[in-house]
C-alpha cells in the first residue's frame, strides 16, 4: 500500500484528524482557479463505482479503495466511536477518501451543528500550517451538510461532511494545489450515494 495512504489512514484512524505525510517539493501558489468546472468524459472513463461491503454506500472513484478501521475514546464518557476509513488514490497521488463515524446509540447527537463543525476544525487543527478558508452551511438531498476548504504551502483539503442518525460522514479530496481540478472534486463529491437499507 503507498505509504501516502497508510500514514493518513493511521493518523485519522488514531487522532481523529488527517494529515498529509509525505515529503513533497515547494508550491507556493493557490489553488488553481483556471481548472476547468466542465466535466470531461475522458477525465473520467476509468472511474469504477464502488459499494461499501457494508452495502451502506456507493461512490465513483479512479481506483479501489483501501480500507482501514479503529475505535476511538469519546472525551468526556467511557463510550469510543468507530472510524472507517475508505482511501483512493490516483498516480499523482491525489486522493478521494470517504470517512465515516460511527457513535454509540447513547451519545446524544442532537447539536448537529456542532458536532460537523468540530470535525472540520478538528481536520484543520491536524497540522499547525494548515488553514480552514472556508466552511459553509448547506442542505444536500435534504441534509444539513457542511462544506468545507482546508490549505497548506503545498496541498488542498475540501470535502462536505452530514450526519445520518449516529452516522458521520466525511467526503474530503486531497490534492496538491497544482493538481487541483474542480471537475474532478465535483464528479467524486456528488457520486457519493447513501443506499437505502433492505
Amino acid at each position: 500500500m503507498n505509504k501516502m495512504i497508510v500514514g493518513l489512514i493511521l493518523i485519522f484512524a488514531l487522532l481523529g484528524i488527517f494529515y498529509l505525510t509525505r515529503d513533497t517539493k515547494s508550491s507556493d501558489g493557490l489553488f488553481n482557479l483556471s481548472s476547468s468546472s466542465k466535466e470531461d468524459p475522458l477525465l473520467f472513463s476509468y472511474w469504477k463505482k464502488y459499494e461499501s461491503k457494508s452495502g451502506d454506500f456507493e461512490v465513483l472513484v479512479p481506483s479501489e479503495p483501501q480500507y482501514a478501521k479503529d475505535f476511538i475514546d469519546i472525551p468526556g464518557s467511557d463510550k469510543k466511536k468507530r472510524y472507517e476509513i475508505f482511501a483512493s488514490e490516483k498516480p499523482d497521488g491525489t486522493l478521494f477518501m470517504i470517512s465515516v463515524i460511527t457513535y454509540p446509540t447513547e451519545i446524544d447527537m442532537g447539536n448537529t451543528r456542532e458536532i460537523l463543525k468540530n470535525m472540520v476544525h478538528e481536520l484543520a487543527a491536524g497540522k499547525k500550517d494548515h488553514k480552514l478558508n472556508d466552511l459553509a452551511e448547506i442542505e444536500k438531498a435534504g441534509k444539513l451538510t457542511y462544506h468545507f476548504n482546508i490549505e497548506n504551502n503545498e496541498f488542498k483539503i475540501q470535502g462536505e461532511t452530514f450526519l445520518v442518525n449516529n452516522v458521520q460522514y466525511v467526503i474530503s479530496y486531497i490534492v496538491r494545489k497544482e493538481n487541483y481540478n474542480e471537475a474532478e472534486y465535483n464528479h467524486f463529491v456528488n457520486s457519493f450515494t447513501l443506499l437505502p437499507k433492505m
